[in-house]
């Protein structure tokens, strides 16, 4: 499981873009690992990509259930595409 917290930078963005932009992803693999039940926030599974996160919330991604991640990045220049 790679954890991360949520960047100031994307304050209030959904989780799908946010796993998207650190993971390195399309949305739609965002979307299916959420689906896969490879994405948690806090600790508990993520049900949906539309839920808007806050700065320092923890997201949890299973690199087994994300197809496609490369890696997670929180190179925050990189997150700003």
């Amino acid at each position: 499981m790679i954890n991360e917290d949520v960047p100031a930078a994307l304050d209030g963005q959904r989780l799908d873009r946010i796993v998207a932009l650190l993971g390195d992803i399309s949305r739609s693999d965002a979307a299916a690992a959420i689906a896969n039940g490879g994405v948690s926030v806090d600790g508990q599974p993520a049900s949906s990509g539309k839920v808007r996160l806050v700065e320092g919330q923890s997201i949890g991604v299973d690199p087994s259930d994300a197809t496609g991640v490369r890696c997670l990045r929180l190179e925050l220049g990189d997150a700003e595409r």
